[in-house]
């Protein structure tokens, strides 16, 4: 984070997180921004219509559905799949994780065939 374009100011958890720009920054002029707010919406509904009353300037949804919802409402959308998948992190020595059984059933129950070449949709206004 401090040697990129922008350093967090604040961050408020699941809530949302303040970067400003970084004055050190190596390319000079860069960035263009003073600073940005990155806020978590976690219910895909509420972040579109964060998106489409102006509370927002981008949302990243991993439903493929909202693509067209996205579009029906007139925002531009951006469709690509998520090669490799995400990340995630579990500790297995608190419950319920330390239990070897969740994890196993954990494991089965993710579609190593479709999970890398589920879309995601990204919402962004026409306006840009």
């Amino acid at each position: 984070m401090g040697a990129g374009p922008f350093v967090l100011k604040e961050w408020t958890k699941d809530v949302q997180q303040t970067y400003v720009r970084n004055d050190k920054y190596w390319e000079t002029g860069h960035p263009y921004l003073d600073g940005l707010v990155v806020k978590f919406v976690l219910d895909d509904s509420q972040r579109l219509n964060t998106i489409q009353t102006g509370g927002g300037n981008v949302g990243v949804f991993f439903d493929p559905a909202y693509a067209g919802t996205a579009q029906q409402a007139k925002l531009k959308t951006i469709t690509m799949s998520m090669p490799g998948g995400g990340w995630g992190l579990i500790f297995n020595n608190a419950a319920p994780f330390n239990d070897v059984r969740l994890r196993q059933a954990m494991a089965l129950g993710i579609d190593r065939k479709l999970a890398p070449s589920t879309p995601v949709a990204v919402a962004i206004p026409t306006s840009w």
